[in-house]
């Protein structure tokens, strides 16, 4: 009788690890779909920049909106399949020409997901920056880094 409980208990002790070690694994590989999305939306963006010598109307996405990250294709798709990843987080991507008025050709951008299996983000910009933070998009207007959020006038990188 002894001899079943300590099986069981082994049984389960092994059952409770595998579970366990799948459950990151799942994880793990939300976030490589996290990051692949945002490198095809990197390459698209500057696909786009060496055809139109901009990044597109300047924009604010944080899931809805209009602009390049919204209405190119390309990169609606890459953008709802990391949001998907990331279990329904929306993205964060904001493109701006660096002055005020809104609404011009955009020189600067960047998007950030956050990762499914930790408390970060991942972040691409026009730089060609991709990198894990622990933040979200930033901007820098007078020479000041703040988390992007309303104003699209400033430099717009990862943090």
């Amino acid at each position: 009788m002894i001899e079943l409980l300590v099986t069981l208990v082994i049984v389960g002790v092994i059952m409770a690890f595998i579970l366990t070690n799948t459950s990151r694994a799942k994880a793990r590989s939300a976030d490589v779909e996290i990051k692949t999305n945002l490198a095809l939306i990197q390459s698209r963006m500057e696909l786009l920049y060496d055809k139109n010598k901009n990044y597109g109307i300047e924009t604010i996405y944080t899931n809805s909106g209009t602009g390049i990250f919204f209405n190119d294709k390309q990169i609606k798709s890459a953008r709802v399949a990391a949001e998907k990843a990331s279990g329904g987080t929306p993205m964060s991507c904001i493109s701006s020409d660096d002055t005020i008025p809104i609404n011009m050709p955009a020189k600067t951008w960047a998007c950030s997901q956050k990762l499914k299996s930790m408390n970060n983000f991942w972040c691409v910009d026009y730089l060609g920056t991709s990198k894990q933070t622990n933040g979200n998009v930033t901007q820098t207007i007078n020479g000041v880094n703040k988390t992007a959020t309303s104003s699209i006038a400033g430099i717009i990188v990862c943090p």
